[in-house]
């Protein structure tokens, strides 16, 4: 597991699993339990990671950490928000 207390903002969203990983899960687990259907938890996740960065550049006070996310964490985000999904849908 990665220690993430500490660690520096550049970190942060340039590892594939950073301490936003579990707010993904979240985020697709809660889609699940409020019914939403699998197509729109995938469309939902991959434009957040789509648009994320353009926002950062824009208005990087709307984020914890405005770093630009590198692809691995952007596509490890996704998968996260996914398997949050499924696994809100088997319990």
């Amino acid at each position: 597991m990665i220690d993430i207390k500490g660690l520096s903002p550049v970190v942060v969203n340039k590892t594939p699993f950073d301490k936003f990983t579990a707010a993904h899960f979240v985020f697709g687990f809660a889609m699940a339990k409020l019914k939403f259907q699998p197509y729109q938890d995938v469309f939902s996740a991959v434009s957040f990671e789509l648009i994320e960065d353009l926002l950062k550049k824009q208005h990087p006070d709307f984020f914890p950490n405005p770093t630009i996310d590198s692809k691995e964490n952007s596509l490890i985000d996704v998968l996260a928000t996914l398997s949050g999904f499924g696994l809100g849908r088997k319990i």
